[in-house]
């Protein structure tokens, strides 16, 4: 999937961080159709409410420097989680062994890697996949193709051993046990003639083949591979297979890479956050918590649509002026045939004049919403958008830059993760999110203009507090202000953002709770992945999909999900949808 799609808009971006203060640098990240040069301009946002009835759209713009064009790129994405890294050495050695369990948990038409033993750029070697449900070899170089006979059955644990050596004779051993909880074992031999281009790779690549990004991912579970050589003593005799490579799927806490046991210096670095901290085949059920049985949870779930970074290249870098005030902008760019506003938030440093109110920015609730799909944008809500002249791009249309925790991946599980590192559609001014007959269907960041719309309009000087914020700083990003006012949704939070709410009214400060369906979900963050947010929905709260049993604890901080203990408000089940 890349951004030749139609769908995608002429012009569109993201930005990295979300917020800075005076002195730091924002990256905007811009993908330009056609490559056509664009100009871009700050503007402060005020209003986003494209309702006619309503205070108007307010973008008020602002005097930063800026170049007066920008050389245009355009950009593409390409989704699918992996694990991909150097792959041992196998000059010399006349035929090896790949070992690993799998559970695939979609049956579709295309090309399913489970791995790719290949040159850097993966123009050479050879993948080992599924298609229907079937085993398969591919040729990297002329895309040749060998079935196999051999099914893996997509929802159970299957064994695999496939030895392939260099004149072109596999042998693959399927084993398990069925849905009818019969054990089984099945054996297929087959010839390989491009099989020798397996021993040529430098890489290894596990749920995707590797093109400098993920192509032909896979959807389901890899557990425990390991590469392996017959062994043989000094007089030649056969002995226990030497093992070239075993690497750890156990869930940790280091996020962007998995050990080899062999070789530390030859880790797999995983691309696209695949999902960690799941049942492996070993899952007793005696442990909940990964932490407490980790072997247990051996398995990484990759899918072929998680996208946690585009990966794009920076187009703009902005330094916060000194004297540009607290608050929330956008990044207008516009390269003749579309216009995007990326928003950004401008903070205050530790040291600088504070305000004595703050707005807390409830940004990590927007994350977890980011590009939520709801089915809902057809017919009378597309037509009210284009009558008021509202964001014309909505999730259900433009579906590249992924969706979000309230949807399902292509094979039917719920979305645990969320990222930044992409264009969120469902923050931009003028979003309409659904059809309200009494009011502009407004929630989340354009709803919480109307907030900040208000203080300018009553002439209360204020400051912009982002939940990230108050993540990583704790009380202190609140100490300096008399009182704080949260947007009108603030239902995501992570445990030290909640000790740092009470301890900042334990202090005396006033906190005034201006939402609704609020503190309701805690939520997964690390400091190594400060864009991701991780939901898992354990036994309490409403949801559109389930966590499984043994599966409640994040894979990010290692912490139990769980929802709040405040009741959802008349329309919760709505946002739930």
């Amino acid at each position: 999937m890349t951004t030749s799609d139609s769908q995608i808009p002429a012009i569109i971006g993201y930005v990295t961080p979300w917020s800075a203060h005076a002195g730091q640098e924002l990256a905007f990240k811009i993908s330009s159709r056609g490559d056509r040069a664009f100009t871009a301009t700050v503007e402060r946002i005020d209003c986003c409410d494209p309702n006619p009835d309503g205070p108007g759209m307010k973008l008020v713009p602002i005097d930063v420097q800026l170049e007066s064009t920008y050389p245009g790129q355009e950009q593409p994405v390409f989704p699918g989680s992996c694990a991909y890294g150097p792959m041992p050495v196998l000059e010399g050695i006349p035929h090896f062994k790949l070992d690993l369990t799998v559970q695939p948990t979609l049956e579709d038409a295309t090309l399913q890697t489970l791995v790719a033993l290949q040159n850097h750029d993966g123009t050479h070697g050879v993948a080992i996949a599924l298609n229907r449900g079937e085993l398969v070899f591919q040729s990297l170089a002329a895309g040749e193709q060998i079935t196999t006979g051999l099914a893996v059955a997509a929802d159970l644990w299957t064994n695999l051993r496939i030895s392939i050596d260099r004149d072109g004779h596999v042998q693959a051993i399927s084993s398990g046990t069925n849905a009818r909880e019969e054990v089984f074992r099945n054996v297929a031999d087959f010839e390989v003639p491009f099989s020798a281009a397996a021993f040529d790779g430098s890489t290894v690549c596990f749920a995707a083949i590797w093109r400098g990004h993920p192509e032909h991912a896979f959807n389901g579970f890899i557990e425990s591979p390991a590469l392996r050589a017959p062994g043989s003593d000094a007089r030649g005799d056969q002995r226990e297979d030497n093992v070239l490579a075993h690497w750890d799927f156990t869930p940790t806490l280091v996020h962007t890479n998995v050990p080899n046991r062999l070789d530390s210096d030859a880790p797999l670095t995983l691309v696209n956050a695949p999902m960690r901290a799941v049942r492996s085949s070993g899952w007793t059920g005696h442990e909940l918590d990964w932490k407490h049985a980790p072997e247990e949870y051996a398995a990484i779930r990759f899918h072929a649509d998680d996208l946690s970074d585009c990966g794009w290249q920076t187009s703009i870098h902005l330094k916060i002026p000194a004297d540009m005030a607290s608050g929330v902008y956008g990044l207008r760019v516009d390269n003749g045939e579309g216009v995007d506003t990326i928003p950004f938030y401008v903070t205050v440093a530790s040291g600088g004049k504070h305000a004595r109110i703050a707005y807390l920015a409830p940004t990590l609730t927007y994350l977890a919403y980011a590009n939520n799909a709801r089915g809902n944008f057809s017919g009378a809500l597309a037509a009210r958008v284009e009558a008021w002249g509202a964001y014309p791009h909505n999730p259900d249309v433009v579906t590249s830059f992924g969706t979000s925790t309230y949807n399902y991946h292509s094979d039917g599980s719920g979305i645990s993760l969320s990222s930044r590192l992409r264009p969120v559609l469902t923050m931009r001014p003028g979003y309409l999110t659904f059809l309200d007959e009494h009011g502009s269907g407004l929630r989340h960041f354009s709803a919480d203009s109307h907030l900040t719309n208000w203080l300018r309009e009553k002439g209360f000087e204020f400051d912009v507090v982002t939940d990230e914020d108050l993540d990583e700083r704790g009380v202190d990003a609140l100490k300096h202000y008399d009182v704080v006012l949260t947007g009108s949704h603030p239902e995501y939070h992570t445990r030290r953002m909640l000790d740092a709410l009470l301890a900042y009214r334990s202090a005396g400060g006033s906190l005034m709770y201006l939402g609704g369906n609020g503190f309701y979900w805690k939520i997964g963050r690390t400091v190594s992945a400060p864009h991701l947010l991780e939901i898992r929905r354990a036994e309490a709260g409403m949801r559109v999909w389930e966590s499984q049993p043994g599966e409640y604890y994040n894979q990010l901080d290692g912490e139990y999900g769980v929802s709040g203990s405040a009741g959802p408000c008349p329309h919760a089940r709505a946002s739930e949808a």
